[in-house]
């Protein structure tokens, strides 16, 4: 069993489930990046009364709640639950920003033309937030067995394995709903130019940031805590903290309460040949 401390007093991370010296301003940097996105999102949707945003909003809280705790871990980095805690709020959260993504799709595919969709618009948010639901329910189920002890740490791994591939499924699909109906719609006139699908495919490039990541948290999780990927916080931040920034970003910048004033004006419902 490795000693705790290096020679000179220092922790040694080498020992911890940290596997390396963590970087704490990256902690930080991540945290605050997150803090600033959850106050503007949170003015933007009170502002644009966009309350189908509340769940992103909610997400990105527990972003920075997790890279938060993150600091305290690593500060105190022998104490597992505090480890585990950081963990479980950083890859369960964007389960919550999925879901207003699925209502953000359904509400575009309402404003602009129902015909187009390959699935019923009122069957999207309620077939996709439900997947979504279970799978937070697994993640937690799995990250509060982390959280419990070491005894239950694999079983917990396993579990929360599950829950990222239903999640990654479901994503799929609910992608390849949203794909078809841009191709349905990409080329019919509008009468304001079209101006909605700056929204739409602001949406969808949320969605593959969030995919990509899912996917790199399937492969994390699956090599284990000692694989190479996990022993190197550089990969979390990379395919993490700056796809999960990106996605969240993204839909600030072309929000969607800019441009789905309800109700919508006729020149937007399309006439497919």
């Amino acid at each position: 069993m490795q000693p705790v401390n290096n020679s000179d007093g220092t922790f040694n991370y080498t020992a911890s489930l940290f596997h390396e010296e963590p970087n704490k301003y990256f902690a930080y940097l991540a945290g605050g990046n997150f803090a600033l996105l959850f106050i503007i999102h949170l003015i933007q949707a009170a502002r644009l009364k966009t309350k189908y945003m509340a769940a992103l909003i909610v997400g990105v809280l527990l972003e920075g709640a997790g890279y938060g705790v993150r600091i305290l871990a690593i500060n105190s980095p022998f104490d597992t639950k505090l480890f585990a805690m950081q963990q479980s709020l950083i890859v369960i959260s964007p389960v919550l920003i999925a879901a207003s993504q699925y209502i953000i799709m359904e509400k575009i595919i309402c404003f602009v033309d129902t015909a187009a969709s390959p699935v019923r618009p009122s069957l999207i948010a309620k077939i996709f937030v439900t997947t979504d639901v279970i799978s937070f329910i697994v993640q937690g189920v799995g990250s509060g067995m982390l959280v419990a002890s070491i005894s239950t740490y694999s079983l917990g791994n396993n579990i929360l394995i599950g829950g990222l591939v239903l999640q990654v499924l479901c994503y799929i699909a609910f992608i390849s709903i949203g794909a078809v109906y841009f191709a349905r719609t990409r080329t019919v006139p509008t009468d304001d130019g079209g101006t909605w699908r700056r929204a739409y495919k602001a949406l969808l490039a949320s969605c593959v940031f969030v995919l990509v990541r899912s996917v790199f948290r399937v492969i994390e999780f699956a090599a284990g805590y000692n694989g190479p990927i996990a022993s190197n916080e550089k990969f979390m931040y990379a395919f993490d903290f700056a796809l999960i920034l990106n996605a969240v970003g993204i839909l600030l910048v072309f929000h969607p309460g800019m441009y789905l004033k309800f109700p919508a004006p006729k020149s937007y419902r399309l006439v497919l040949a």
